[in-house]
């Protein structure tokens, strides 16, 4: 439930990077010190909401009340650290301490969630304390430059076994630009005589259909037939 007062989140470590920062407050808005803050689409600093939109600007240092002028008529500041933040109740919507490193998304202005349906990225889930069960998150302008790096490059992986040497790898997202990292698992039963590596020719990447196909080729690139072989797979964008 957001806060309606000021609010104490505990700060956690110590800071190694720049915290405190500046910011216009919307329209109509009223911040209490503590509050989990963040920037609007138009640039403007409002209490964190269940709202896509939003990016983290981090904690209200003191009491701000712009409730009746327009945007920018008043200024906050707000620090950019490591906060302890009560977490969701909704099933599935709580981090264990194992998720971590994670994007957090602002449920409200003292609570964070696991979900990002409907909610925007309020900084980077970094652990569970074990005395309270809160989430420690890194939030503000520099957390949400992490996090808009760790959205932008997207990473789809998984797992796949050679038939014959060979397998078509589906149900993924390929552009023009997309990369594509194969590493063996497990050579398996199959003889692989004269293996030289695992191959994934640029010619099979079909990025209509999202597949690709990876074979196990000799010195001379001929298919090794007999190579069952699994092996892990990465696709960066």
């Amino acid at each position: 439930m957001a806060a309606t007062n000021r609010t104490q989140p505990t700060a956690v470590g110590n800071d190694a990077l720049p915290s405190l920062f500046g910011g216009t407050l919307a329209a109509a808005t009223a911040i209490k010190m503590g509050w989990l803050l963040a920037k609007n689409a138009a640039g403007n600093i409002v209490a964190f909401t269940e709202a896509t939109g939003l990016k983290s600007f981090g904690v209200a240092e003191r009491d701000a009340d712009n409730s009746t002028g327009a945007a920018g008529d008043r200024s906050i500041n707000a620090w950019g650290r490591v906060y302890k933040f009560a977490q969701s109740a909704g099933v599935g919507d709580s981090f264990a301490d194992p998720d971590a490193p994670a994007v957090a998304y602002g449920v409200d202005n003292e609570t964070i969630g696991k979900v990002s349906t409907s909610r925007s990225p309020c900084g980077i889930f970094l652990g569970v304390d074990p005395d309270d069960g809160k989430a420690m998150v890194y939030v503000g302008p520099v957390a949400a430059a992490l996090v808009a790096m760790l959205t932008l490059s997207k990473i789809q992986r998984g797992t796949a076994t050679l038939a014959a040497g060979t397998v078509t790898v589906s149900g993924v997202t390929l552009t023009a630009n997309s990369r594509i990292l194969v590493t063996m698992k497990d050579p398996g039963a199959g003889a692989i005589t004269g293996f030289a590596d695992l191959d994934v020719p640029v010619a099979t990447r079909n990025t209509g259909a999202g597949t690709f196909v990876v074979n196990a080729i000799d010195a001379t690139k001929a298919t090794i037939n007999t190579a069952v072989c699994t092996f892990d797979w990465l696709v960066i964008d």
